[in-house]
């Protein structure tokens, strides 16, 4: 089995319409949220953050966030593993699918909401951690060594925490 430094990426979707003409679930990303998404995936590209796989919420606006993602790397979207227990989904609920990743994937994007991802992050990292916030189109670095299946909480080292409205382009 494959114990060596494993790779979570948690990035929360980018900054969406309201949803005053559909249901939360179709709501898609404003053009903010597309010009942060993008941000934040160059700013991936620049430090070589290539995702072995994506996983996103079944959620037009996370669908849209991975897919730009998908752009900046030149990676097929047909790729993006959309989960609908994503959507709504509380921080256990995303640990468990975190949990079944196979051990040949390093690292893995996560494309989510809030709170769960920064509920999760709380309970990953082995050290105390202030106040997690993860505006629209944010990113959490984790890295634990282990197998996926056995994470739990307190195993991973929290790398960085990017928020896309910080970058200079």
């Amino acid at each position: 089995m494959n114990n060596a430094n494993h790779e979570l990426v948690l990035l929360r979707h980018g900054k969406a319409e309201t949803h005053l003409h559909c249901s939360d679930i179709e709501r898609d990303l404003t053009e903010t949220g597309c010009e942060r998404t993008f941000n934040i995936a160059s700013y991936m590209t620049s430090q070589q953050l290539v995702p072995d796989t994506i996983i996103s919420s079944s959620a037009k606006r996370a669908i849209a966030t991975a897919n730009i993602v998908c752009d900046v790397f030149s990676i097929d979207s047909d790729t993006i593993d959309v989960r609908a227990a994503l959507y709504n989904a509380d921080w256990h609920e995303v640990l468990n699918i975190v949990q079944q990743i196979p051990d040949t994937v390093m690292r893995v994007l996560l494309v989510g909401h809030n709170p769960a991802f920064e509920v999760l992050v709380e309970q990953l990292v082995s050290t105390a951690v202030d106040d997690i916030h993860l505006s629209p189109s944010s990113m959490a670095r984790l890295t634990f060594d282990g197998k996926w299946s056995d994470l739990s909480s307190g195993q991973c080292q929290l790398l960085s925490i990017m928020h896309a409205q910080e970058l200079v382009v």
